[in-house]
C-alpha cells in the first residue's frame, strides 16, 4: 500500500485514572473499570476525533502512527492508576485503541518511555496488527523513517520539553534544524517532516520546506504535572499529514493566532504539491472552549 495520508496520536496513558479509557473494560480478574468525569470527557473527545478522522481519510491510503506512551504503567509509586498490574494497562490499551487502528491499512507503533510502557509496545503492536520494524522484526520501533510520496519523514516519541509557552516555537525550530543537520552530516536523507510527542504539549513549527509537529496528550494533568508544570493545560490532539499531488488546488497557510475566533483561517489558494497539517485540538473540562464543539481545527501547509 502506498501511503498518501498519515494520522498521528500519542500519549493516551491508558491505565491512568486521568488517562484515556474506552468504557466497558474489565481487568484480568473481571472487575469493570468505571470512568470519572475527566475520562468521560476524554473519551467523548476521542470519539469525535475518530469520527472526524474517518471523514478526512475517506478512501485514501492512510496509515496510523501510535507515537508512544499508549499505557500509563506502574511507576514512581503513583496511586493514579486503575490497576497495579501492568498487564491490565496493556489489555486496556488494546481494547481502547483497536477501533481506531481498524480504520487504517497500516499501523505503526513507536516505543515510548520505559517507566510507562514496561517494554510492552511490541505486544500492543502484535495485538492490533502493526507493521514490523525492518531491523528487529518487532511490531514496535524506537523510530520510524518513512518515505511518503517522496517526502522523508522521521517519527520518534521523545523530544525535549519546555514549561515556557513563549519559547515553544523556537525550541521546535531548533530541534528540527538539529536533526536535519545531523542527518546531512552523516550522509543520511534529510527529513522534511518530524513527528514527535512526549512533552504533553501540542506544538507546530514550519521552517523553509520542512515542518515539525508534536501531538498533545490524551491525559489530563497528573499530580506530578501540577507540581512540575503548574498552570499547564492538557491539549489532546490528533495530527493529519496529507500529500497533495502536484497541480491540484490546495489551501494556503493558516494562522489561527491572528484570528482566534474563526474555526479555520485559510490563506491564499495555490496550485502545487505539499503537505496538509491539521490538528483537532480539544480543551479540558472547566476551561473555555474556542467554539461550541470544545475544539478548534488548524490547517497549515508546507511546500
Amino acid at each position: 500500500m502506498s501511503i498518501r495520508l498519515l494520522v498521528v496520536v500519542s500519549d493516551q496513558h491508558v491505565g491512568s485514572t486521568i488517562g484515556l479509557l474506552r468504557p466497558g473494560y474489565s481487568t484480568a480478574e473481571g472487575n469493570e473499570i468505571g470512568l470519572n468525569d475527566g475520562q468521560r470527557w476524554l473519551w467523548e473527545a476521542w470519539e469525535r476525533m475518530r469520527a472526524d478522522v474517518r471523514k478526512v481519510i475517506g478512501k485514501s491510503d492512510a496509515a496510523l502512527i501510535l507515537n508512544g506512551d499508549a499505557t500509563e504503567g506502574v511507576h514512581h509509586g503513583t496511586t493514579q492508576v486503575v490497576s497495579n498490574d501492568p498487564a491490565d494497562h496493556l489489555g486496556a490499551a488494546i481494547y481502547t485503541l483497536t477501533p481506531l487502528a481498524e480504520m487504517f491499512g497500516k499501523v505503526y507503533v513507536t516505543r515510548g518511555t520505559e517507566c510507562h510502557t514496561h517494554g510492552m509496545e511490541g505486544k500492543l503492536g502484535a495485538a492490533i496488527g502493526a507493521e514490523k520494524c525492518p531491523a528487529t522484526g518487532n511490531r514496535a520501533a524506537d523510530e520510524w523513517h518513512l518515505d511518503v510520496a517522496g517526502v522523508p519523514i522521521s517519527v520518534r516519541h521523545h523530544i525535549s520539553a519546555t514549561s515556557r509557552a513563549w519559547t515553544l516555537g523556537s525550541g521546535l525550530g531548533i530541534h528540527l534544524a538539529h536533526e536535519q543537520l545531523t542527518a546531512c552530516r552523516v550522509g543520511h536523507p534529510r527529513p522534511r517532516v518530524l513527528v514527535r510527542a512526549h512533552r504533553h504539549q501540542h506544538g507546530y513549527a514550519e521552517v523553509g520546506d520542512s515542518l515539525i509537529a508534536v501531538t498533545g496528550p490524551w491525559q489530563l494533568l497528573t499530580r506530578y504535572a501540577h507540581k512540575a508544570v503548574p498552570g499547564s493545560i492538557s491539549e489532546p490532539t490528533a495530527v493529519v499529514l496529507e500529500t497533495a499531488s502536484a497541480g491540484s488546488s490546495s489551501r494556503g497557510r493558516g494562522r489561527t493566532a491572528t484570528c482566534p475566533t474563526r474555526q479555520r483561517c485559510d490563506g491564499p489558494r495555490r496550485r502545487e504539491g505539499g503537505w496538509r497539517y491539521e490538528a483537532a485540538s480539544l480543551r479540558q473540562p472547566g476551561h473555555p472552549a474556542p467554539h461550541p464543539r470544545q475544539g478548534r481545527r488548524r490547517r497549515l501547509w508546507s511546500r
